[in-house]
């Protein structure tokens, strides 16, 4: 007699793990939703659309300066911001026009530890300066950080500007630093060092020779001295400092001594 095989026992269904289900499904998703902005092209950091906008913003700055012929004064050249600090430069600053001032030197901020001698071009029109931040003294974000000082001497009233015409920076990490500059004033107004008026702005009769000098001489009451002709190099009858209404007399016997030039008959003829 053949007994039936048992029945088989119920084989419990297999437990479904939903976590994992809810994990599968946002990173299918996701992993969906950034192909599509890839190939659109779309995607962004936001830290570094901030860096590239302070990178564009990077200014060299030539300040403005006053002065009168004769006379000196700085001007500041600026950087407006270093987000990735800075290694060193190189620049180039050119005076434009002739005449009106000329570079005499530079200075440099103790920030920057290694440095060279300015080259000034003829007649002062331009200089060349490098320096290196050696020890690290500017930073990533400094912002105004002055990159030299340059020293002009005023020489004929009007005005020139003072101009970036070569300009080289490195960054902490070496790479270039893309810059834009704007120009500075040099201002030199009509009076010299002695608060007077330069040759251009004199009358015409103080250019004659001996006119400042006699009216000295006249004020003093000493009208009757000789006056000295500032077109010769010396007077008749002996030597003499240029410019100066005494003239050297040498008597055998004794020193070189400066006396006052021989009278003229000057009072007799007013007479």
């Amino acid at each position: 007699m053949i007994r039936p095989d048992p029945p088989a026992p119920d084989t419990p269904p297999t437990p479904v793990d939903e976590s994992s289900v809810s994990r599968r499904v946002p990173a299918t998703v996701a992993a969906a939703a950034l192909a599509i902005l890839l190939t659109l092209g779309v995607v962004a950091t936001p830290v570094e659309a901030t860096t590239a906008a302070e990178r564009s913003n990077q200014t060299i700055l030539v300040g403005d300066a006053t002065t009168t012929p004769g006379q000196g004064a700085s001007v500041d050249v600026v950087l407006t911001d270093a987000p990735d600090g800075l290694a060193g430069y190189e620049l180039t600053l050119t005076l434009e026009g002739d005449g009106v001032a000329s570079i005499q030197g530079v200075s440099y901020p103790s920030e920057f530890g290694l440095t060279s001698n300015p080259v000034v071009g003829p007649e002062g029109r331009s200089i060349t300066v490098e320096a290196a931040d050696v020890e690290d003294e500017i930073v990533a974000g400094d912002r105004d950080v002055t990159l030299v000082t340059i020293d002009v001497t005023g020489h004929e009233p009007g005005e020139t500007s003072l101009s970036v015409t070569g300009a080289r920076l490195d960054a902490d990490g070496g790479d270039a630093i893309d810059v834009s500059d704007e120009d500075g004033t040099i201002a030199v107004g009509g009076e010299d060092a002695d608060g007077e008026l330069d040759d251009r702005d004199t009358p015409a009769e103080s250019e004659l020779p001996g006119f400042g000098p006699i009216a000295a001489l006249t004020a003093l009451g000493w009208a009757g001295w000789r006056r000295y002709d500032g077109t010769a190099t010396e007077p008749i009858g002996g030597s003499s400092v240029p410019g100066s209404p005494f003239r050297s007399h040498v008597a055998p016997g004794r020193s070189k001594t400066p006396q006052p030039a021989d009278r003229t008959e000057r009072g007799d003829e007013s007479r």
